[in-house]
């Protein structure tokens, strides 16, 4: 990847190249996007907001002429600009000027809760529109299952319905943050030697986004987990807590003796338990937005 990273900050050209044709290749294998987002922070922390504009706009015309070329469509590179590199290119420049982790997780939730107002505001309620678009693809399937079956699928469809647009929400933010991080990371490889391990150590949200994600998971537990817009923004919002959460325990163990030991623990109940794990370092994400608790208890950054 260092030489992908290399090949990008050789020019505009090269970083357009990048950015253009692995936003086309992920159409056939979804995570190359990570590396288009990855290259577009790249240039945009490295060489300056106007940089990596022109990059997107350069990269947005060539992957409108492939997409062409490939799929009989330029539309799809059009929303790949607009639904990845402008957030990608927002979080960077907040990133490149705040210089904080941090600042740029809380800008990544905001533009999640914009999403997903816009979403309610253009469908009213998601629900049926998630159902109307499941129910096509599911239907060879379900006619190869016996009626009682079938009808407990489509009731567990519509019962998951009024969640899924906080869910893809947040599963889009955590692809755009991941194209971020992957930018950060190159940028500290090649100028920067364990920069980006004292920003992820350092990560905290600012109070104000804290008092936002509390006060949305304060309401959903007051109206009993009821499907609708505000539990869509509070699983939106869960993102960049749990990001902050997993920044603090790498903080506090990643210096210690046997801290490897912890972090390859932590992921593996991360993918055996995701949901209830990801709730779990929201609630220390937001815990260490109040009181520092890096900072409280003296940990170094470490090398993990």
């Amino acid at each position: 990847m260092r030489g992908l990273a290399s090949f990008v900050m050789r020019g505009r050209g090269q970083a357009t190249l990048v950015v253009a044709t692995t936003a086309v290749l992920s159409a056939l294998v979804p995570p190359v996007s990570w590396l288009s987002s990855g290259a577009l922070a790249l240039v945009t922390l490295r060489k300056g907001n106007r940089e990596g504009l022109l990059v997107l706009v350069a990269a947005l015309v060539g992957a409108g002429v492939l997409s062409q070329l490939s799929l009989g469509s330029p539309l799809p590179a059009l929303s790949f600009a607009l639904v990845l590199w402008l957030p990608v290119l927002i979080m960077a420049v907040v990133l490149r000027a705040t210089v904080s982790l941090g600042a740029a997780m809380a800008v990544a939730g905001l533009l999640g809760l914009v999403a997903v107002a816009v979403v309610h505001v253009l469908l009213g309620d998601p629900g049926p529109w998630w159902v109307a678009v499941l129910g096509p693809m599911i239907e060879p399937a379900l006619q190869s299952m016996d009626v009682q079956q079938a009808v407990g699928v489509r009731d567990s469809i519509d019962a998951a319905s009024g969640y899924l647009t906080g869910l893809m929400v947040a599963a889009g933010l955590f692809n755009l943050v991941l194209g971020l991080v992957i930018g950060r990371l190159w940028q500290a490889g090649l100028y920067n030697p364990g920069g980006f391990r004292r920003d992820f150590h350092a990560l905290r949200l600012p109070r104000v986004a804290a008092i936002v994600a509390i006060v949305l998971f304060a309401a959903v537990l007051a109206l009993g987990g009821m499907p609708g817009v505000v539990m869509d923004m509070a699983a939106v919002t869960v993102v960049p807590c749990a990001l902050a959460g997993l920044g603090l325990v790498h903080g506090l163990v990643g210096g210690r003796k046997g801290g490897m030991i912890w972090l390859v623990g932590l992921y593996l109940l991360l993918v055996l338990a995701l949901p209830e794990m990801s709730v779990a370092l929201a609630a220390m994400g937001l815990a260490n937005a109040w009181f520092g608790l890096v900072e409280r208890f003296g940990v170094k950054p470490g090398t993990s």
